[in-house]
């Protein structure tokens, strides 16, 4: 892969889903937010089944309560049942995203998530959650200027869910043109490491987000 088309996928495919696991199952939390927000998430996850890899998501209609209250920050050895299915959050965090009085950015978590390993360091199975005191839109049409968009957080977020360790960053050599660029008000690429509120850029893939899932996959 030419640094034209992408980044090598091996800077950020540590571990992977092996063969024959080619689809990783999930169900929503009983508590996640039913209709237009689920919907959302959803389409999220179609954006990285419509690449030409080996690997998709697929998404059960019923809730499931795991009986964790609490989600880990990182993966732990437990999984909710033999079959690997994964479990979608609705949880408090760090609160909402906000300017502190010290000009600081307070409460920047919007939502989390990664591929979960067991024996031989392959991924299995993946976790994801969501900040429920953030300001979510999720609508279709373009969120409010202090929104965050669902939909663009939850393609993020399904990125690393196949895998995907870190964040492009434009001092990497591997990137031909800027995919990061600054001002964040700038057109981004999806697995950059900052999502600016009011924007709906990160709904679908952009070249380097395709290309690098496409070669690990």
């Amino acid at each position: 892969m030419s640094s034209a088309d992408g980044h090598r996928s091996g800077s950020f495919y540590v571990f992977k889903y092996p063969p024959p696991r080619d689809r990783a199952s999930f169900y929503f939390d009983q508590a996640f937010p039913r209709g237009g927000f689920r919907d959302r998430v959803v389409r999220a996850s179609r954006q990285w089944n419509k690449l030409d890899g080996r690997f998709s998501f697929r998404a059960h209609r019923s809730s499931i309560d795991d009986g964790r209250k609490n989600v880990p920050r990182e993966c732990t050895r437990e999984r909710i049942n033999e079959n690997f299915d994964s479990v979608i959050y609705w949880r408090v965090m760090d609160g909402r995203s906000r300017l502190g009085p010290d000009g600081k950015e307070r409460g920047e978590t919007l939502a989390r998530g990664g591929a979960c390993t067991e024996v031989g360091g392959q991924a299995q199975w993946f976790y994801m959650a969501f900040d429920r005191q953030e300001r979510w839109y999720a609508g279709r049409g373009d969120p409010p200027d202090e929104a965050v968009d669902a939909q663009s957080v939850a393609t993020h977020e399904f990125g690393h869910a196949t895998g995907w360790v870190g964040h492009y960053d434009d001092d990497d050599p591997d990137a031909s043109t800027p995919v990061c660029p600054k001002p964040s008000n700038n057109r981004q690429h999806t697995m950059c490491g900052a999502h600016r509120s009011g924007s709906a850029w990160w709904r679908g893939l952009e070249p380097h987000d395709r290309h690098t899932f496409e070669g690990a996959y």
